[in-house]
């Protein structure tokens, strides 16, 4: 077979990362069963559209949070193409499938990445191995939080669609903005579908077209065109549509989540000799855009985690070390020389193969029996050290029983979610809590107040069951231990005192060196509950306001985002309210108000715009209820249907119209 001399030594370089990453992806593909961090919950969002909503992408998803929006605030792409790729081969060979393919692909988005910076074949190859080597690399090495987008990232943490997008970005990072080239429709693809993706590589792809922009107003002289850039932002920002503009118009109703650089020593040390090295090329003109591009993201990290944007910063680090190659290759010339970084690169990704925590089997397996459907909601309670993997449980509820569950991996995308995550810190301090802040009351404060406390919380979100290794019998009542179902066992933590093996089997249920998961009933509950009195509007900040209530508040009463209609009266005792589910997704929900007189009714349901009222066949408003459910008036028959926006529909319209575009053209 003839190779192209000019590619040469990329067809020699890359069977050596391929051997390398396969060497790591083999043991993935054969041995994770996929029950590690975050990917029982993309398992879950996958199955869901598989199940219940193709062919859309998005819609009502009522296991978690009470009901939230999938789709609508995480892009749904990764999550749909594993959705169509596990019809004839399964969810979890069509995740693995999509991940081998995008690590493999890697190697060679980084080299046409490093030859648009005028890097030469071997320059490109040997940058690209440099840049394979760092994804070997994790962010436990440096002290701080996981990458997001390294090999422990997503193999082990289960970072799924970063995994799908990392190639995606390097494809536009290499195609966008060339000044030989007028071919604006590659990189306005790849920017479409980042945008459909992971926000995070979409940010990254807009700092760098800003960063082009930048270039071109410094140097308007020796630039090309306007036309081809902004041809490739505008077709993109159009594909991109289907997701951005719901997103945009519903940001307001997200949970989002603020975590700061948290840079150890040594990743200082690094972003400091990479901003020397970057500032070195400023020289060059030619690689000037990426220059700003790392400053830009730099400078964005530490103003974002200075001024406190909602944002996960940690995971933007990864970005600037993978800029760092070509900065350091475009000075190096000679063929010792490159061959020696070549050898560094070799290092590089043993070290952290060795010391980076990766571990592609994953976690081992654990049985999580189905044990049927019940009434209500389930909330799962454990620390960390009691599971074998983190938050497996909320997931492996409903994709093992079919119940409904409580928390869920896209916690920022539950209004309920910060709420529902102090209810768990209320029961178990140590509980594992991820994606957002929590706020918790312990027992000792609270005294004999306690169990009331808990239990017309757990009320308020139609819990009827926890499913926990807690005694909740010494916790909450001692009835409970009539009732409680064992389902199953884990290991218990490794204890180094006598104190700590007493405080151990004195709160949670063991025997042996297990710990002991039971599933507790709770108590009755309702979904659609007539409220015997009116909930008032304090007309203050809704979410602090919310906080302060949960935290403080005895009884419950809810209150609602604006004052009840003049002619309402509280529910009295011969008031009832039926509940009919029309839709296995719950989005149709069809009450019967068994009264004489409109009356106020919760329904504990996650509140969001898209949902509509009608009460005797005509429109009526729904209010939002503390802490984020639904509080509709009336009597007689109502319907309550989920309806997607016109953002939604307006978004499909306007990326067909983009796809149309790149076609014509």
């Amino acid at each position: 077979m003839h190779i192209p001399s000019k590619l040469r030594y990329f067809f020699i370089f890359y069977p050596l990362q391929a051997a390398a990453l396969l060497a790591v992806l083999f043991r993935f593909l054969r041995y994770n069963n996929l029950l590690e961090w975050d990917f029982p919950g993309h398992y879950a969002a996958i199955w869901y559209i598989k199940t219940h909503l193709l062919p859309w992408p998005t819609g009502w998803n009522p296991y978690f949070y009470c009901g939230y929006p999938q789709g609508l605030f995480y892009p749904p792409l990764a999550h749909y193409m594993a959705a169509l790729l596990s019809m004839p081969v399964g969810i979890g060979t069509a995740i693995k499938l999509l991940i081998l393919v995008s690590i493999l692909l890697l190697p060679v988005a980084f080299y046409a990445f490093a030859r648009r910076w005028g890097l030469d074949d071997l320059q490109g190859a040997v940058c690209s191995a440099l840049t394979t080597s760092v994804l070997f690399l994790s962010g436990e090495m440096f002290g701080t939080w996981n990458f997001g987008s390294d090999l422990r990232s997503i193999l082990n943490i289960g970072l799924f669609a970063n995994a799908i997008s990392l190639p995606i970005l390097f494809a536009f990072l290499a195609t966008c903005g060339k000044v030989e080239s007028r071919n604006w429709k590659w990189p306005a693809l790849w920017l479409g579908l980042l945008f459909l993706t992971h926000p995070l590589s979409s940010l990254i792809a807009g700092i760098f077209a800003l960063a082009i922009v930048i270039h071109r107003l410094w140097q308007p002289g020796e630039q090309p065109g306007w036309r081809p850039l902004v041809h490739t932002l505008g077709v993109a920002l159009l594909l991109g549509s289907f997701w951005v503009l719901p997103f945009v118009t519903h940001r307001g109703f997200m949970n989002p989540e603020y975590v700061g650089a948290e840079w150890s020593a040594a990743l200082e040390l690094v972003a400091l000799n990479g901003a020397i090295v970057a500032l070195a090329c400023f020289s060059k003109t030619a690689l000037r855009p990426l220059v700003i591009t790392f400053f830009a993201l730099a400078n964005f990290i530490l103003l974002g985690t200075l001024w406190k944007l909602d944002l996960q910063f940690p995971r933007l680090t990864i970005y600037l070390l993978l800029l760092l190659p070509v900065f350091l290759v475009t000075w190096i010339k000679s063929k010792p020389a490159l061959l020696a970084m070549a050898l560094l690169a070799l290092g590089i990704g043993y070290f952290g193969y060795r010391h980076g925590g990766l571990h592609p089997e994953g976690v081992p397996d654990f049985q999580f029996p189905d044990f049927g459907l019940v009434e209500g909601r389930i909330l799962s309670v454990a620390p960390p050290s009691h599971l074998p993997a983190h938050h497996v449980n909320h997931e492996l509820i409903p994709l093992r029983t079919g119940n409904e569950a409580i928390l869920g991996l896209f916690i920022e995308s539950g209004l309920n979610g910060r709420i529902l995550a102090d209810l768990v810190r209320t029961l178990d301090l140590g509980a594992y809590i991820w994606g957002t802040p929590t706020e918790s009351v312990t027992p000792q404060l609270l005294g004999k107040e306690y169990p009331a406390y808990v239990l017309e919380r757990l009320r308020l979100f139609d819990i009827r069951y926890v499913y926990t290794d807690l005694r909740l019998e010494d916790l909450l009542d001692p009835s409970l231990a009539k009732g409680k179902r064992y389902i199953n066992s884990y290991a218990a933590p490794k204890v180094t005192s006598q104190m700590q093996l007493a405080d151990l089997k004195q709160r949670y249920n063991t025997h042996g060196e297990m710990v002991d998961f039971y599933l507790y009933p709770i108590g009755s509950g309702t979904l659609a509950e007539p409220l015997p009195y009116v909930p008032l509007a304090p007309g203050t900040d809704w979410k602090l306001t919310n906080l302060k209530w949960f935290l403080e508040m005895r009884g419950l009463p809810i209150f609602t985002d604006r004052p009840a209609p003049p002619d309402v009266r509280p529910a009295r005792p011969g008031d009832q309210v039926e509940l009919f589910v029309d839709s296995p997704r719950k989005d149709r929900l069809i009450l019967q108000i068994h009264a004489d007189q409109d009356i106020p009714v919760l329904v504990k349901v996650g509140y969001f715009p898209n949902w509509k009222l009608t009460v005797n066949g005509k429109p009526a408003p729904i209010y939002r209820a503390s802490p984020n459910l639904m509080l509709v008036f009336g009597h007689g028959p109502a319907v309550l249907e989920y309806r997607r926006s016109w953002t939604e529909y307006a978004g499909l319209v306007l990326s067909l119209l983009g796809l149309a575009l790149l076609v014509v053209l």
